[in-house]
């Protein structure tokens, strides 16, 4: 009776594992839109997140202290890992392999994609912000913390050079996909940076306080940076002479670019607009219901993600747009003031980190699809559950055999005993 027990459970088990997989499995390629709740603490207002090329992962930081690896189809982390305070600042290779993540600290860490254990590479002021940014093949990273501006090399986990840059309140770095090329701003003064040498090869001033966007093309042939001046400025990496300015009617809060650098998205407090930099004026502006704080763009410059600001946290929205029309694709709720935005190369998947929550959405299906959810958590714990039982009765029954065979020695023992007397 005991013997039949045991073999129903390791059936059991059996079952409890193929089953849980394959339903993971097919979850997986469902690719569906979910939630994440990182805290309801209002005082926490610090969250952001950036995403892989192909959007299968995305890191996240939070104003709880902790920094969280997701993938896309899972609503749970891979890992998390509590950081010294606040995380201000993420970035990820296109691969996904690397992660960098600032802290309100002032502490830099690299992560692995597999590992939830850093390697600290840069310490700065405390008294200073300090961020960084990935280069999409892994190997450079860009820091600026405070009057400080370095360059880094993650193979050699050396860095390269450093070098002063007056302190601003806007501080902001951009870097090409394959670092070559670097774009800094900070006192209203835009610097361009090649990766072999220290010395800006130019400088722009804008005789402004604050420049308060700032955005590279993938292979830093173009930049362009806005504030509060009400205009964006567009240059080629080869002059510090702008080929294109345009005017806004507001500030210029965030910016963001398609791969070849030929679209631009900007988001003003009047609106998101749209820009191609073959044209002297925007493509078209969509107003929406306040502040356009942050969005993004995809690669082919065809869909851009762009969210309004609201202090209340029932009246946010994500807008999809497309490069064709000024007319929204959707728009959906979320819960906390936007962040962050990011969006994979192609525009089919987009992450949005709130105040609250962290928001991973498929384009063609953006509804948070609660169901699957539920199914997924259950068969996750499915999985658990009978990967446990699995061990527990593969490690009874080594134990029975190692018994057994302790057993047979003794009674080999007394026999040979009994038979020598």
């Amino acid at each position: 009776m005991k013997s039949n027990r045991i073999l129903f459970l390791a059936i059991f088990s059996m079952l409890g594992i193929l089953t849980s997989s394959t339903l993971l499995t097919i979850l997986n390629n469902f690719n569906p839109s979910w939630s994440y709740f990182l805290t309801d603490n209002h005082d926490e207002q610090y969250s952001t997140c950036a995403m892989s090329e192909e959007g299968n992962f995305v890191v996240v930081g939070s104003g709880n202290d902790y920094l969280y690896l997701f993938k896309h189809y899972k609503p749970l982390p891979e890992w998390r890992y509590k950081m010294s305070d606040d995380v201000i600042s993420v970035d990820i290779s296109a691969d996904g392999k690397y992660i960098v993540a600032c802290d309100l600290a002032s502490n830099v860490f690299l992560f692995q994609r597999e590992s939830p254990i850093p390697i600290k590479i840069y310490t700065g002021n405390p008294y200073m912000l300090t961020y960084a940014e990935i280069s999409a093949d892994g190997n450079y990273i860009v820091i600026l913390s405070g009057e400080t501006l370095c360059l880094y090399h993650r193979e050699g986990l050396t860095t390269l050079w450093s070098t002063f840059i007056p302190s601003g309140t806007y501080p902001l770095i951009e870097i090409s996909d394959d670092g070559n090329k670097i774009a800094a701003s900070s006192e209203g003064i835009l610097y361009f940076f090649e990766k072999e040498s220290s010395s800006p090869l130019w400088c722009y001033d804008t005789q402004e306080i604050f420049i308060t966007s700032l955005v590279i093309s993938s292979g830093g042939d173009v930049i362009a940076m806005g504030g509060q001046n009400h205009r964006i400025n567009v240059f080629y990496n080869t002059n510090p002479t702008p080929i294109r300015t345009y005017e806004t009617t507001t500030t210029v809060r965030s910016l963001s670019i398609s791969q070849d650098g030929s679209n631009i998205a900007a988001g003003c407090a009047d609106g998101c607009y749209l820009f191609n930099i073959y044209n002297m004026t925007y493509l078209w502006r969509y107003a929406l219901r306040s502040d356009s704080s942050h969005l993004a763009i995809s690669s082919d410059g065809n869909f851009i993600a762009g969210g309004d600001l609201f202090y209340d946290d029932a009246n946010n929205k994500i807008y999809c747009l497309m490069k064709d029309t000024n007319l929204p694709h959707w728009s959906i709720r979320v819960s906390g003031m936007i962040n962050e935005i990011s969006i994979s190369n192609n525009g089919d998947a987009i992450a949005v980190a709130t105040q609250h929550y962290f928001y991973y959405l498929n384009r063609q299906n953006p509804n948070i699809f609660n169901l699957y959810q539920m199914i997924f958590n259950l068969a996750y714990a499915g999985l658990c559950v009978s990967s446990h039982l699995g061990l527990i009765f593969g490690v009874w029954y080594v134990f029975k055999l190692y018994n057994i065979n302790i057993f047979n020695e003794r009674l080999r023992f007394k026999q040979k005993r009994k038979f020598h007397y």
